[in-house]
């Protein structure tokens, strides 16, 4: 495998443990940004000076993309507060789907061949469907979607972050996750 990965960034602690990670296995890699998920602006705002904290502290290169609005965010998973409850698992996936794809076209203008994200951490999110379109976005792009199971790792992640004092969110960031 050719060691350069562009990686999509959900939050600084879901980030720590691959840093480490990627430093031990000598790969090279640059974070991507983009949650248009994360309503309302001042938990975004928290996040992402979480993040820019860490990025400061190491030395490491990350792209910010514009977050959009919570209107654009509505008209990708529906505005139908009763259909939300009802399809949790298919709203997650539409907004697994677009940041993924969004980092692979990213990826490819920055010249990347492989892309992956820190969504993989988590044993929260749906491990399974991220890998399935993470390797349906390659495989349209024409890029290689580096998969890893980290979720193993999460404990130790945590502990990593509240080491350095990062802001823990109490959910994922949509405020549909709120209701």
């Amino acid at each position: 495998m050719e060691s350069k990965i562009y990686l999509h960034i959900c939050c600084a602690p879901c980030l720590i443990y691959f840093c480490e990670y990627f430093k031990k296995e000598n790969i090279q890699w640059k974070g991507y940004f983009f949650n248009p998920n994360i309503h309302p602006e001042a938990e975004y705002n928290k996040r992402t000076d979480c993040l820019k904290k860490f990025i400061m502290e190491n030395n490491f290169s990350v792209d910010f993309e514009n977050r959009g609005t919570e209107k654009e965010f509505l008209n990708r998973i529906g505005e139908n507060k009763e259909h939300w409850k009802k399809a949790k698992n298919s709203r997650c996936h539409i907004c697994y789907e677009w940041r993924l794809k969004e980092t692979a076209l990213s990826a490819k203008r920055e010249g990347y061949r492989y892309f992956s994200t820190t969504l993989l951490i988590s044993p929260y999110q749906d491990h399974d469907k991220i890998r399935e379109l993470g390797e349906a976005i390659a495989k349209e792009c024409g890029l290689e979607f580096y998969y890893k199971d980290f979720r193993p790792f999460f404990r130790e992640g945590r502990k990593m972050a509240k080491d350095k004092v990062f802001y823990f969110q109490k959910y994922c960031g949509c405020l549909l996750s709120l209701i």
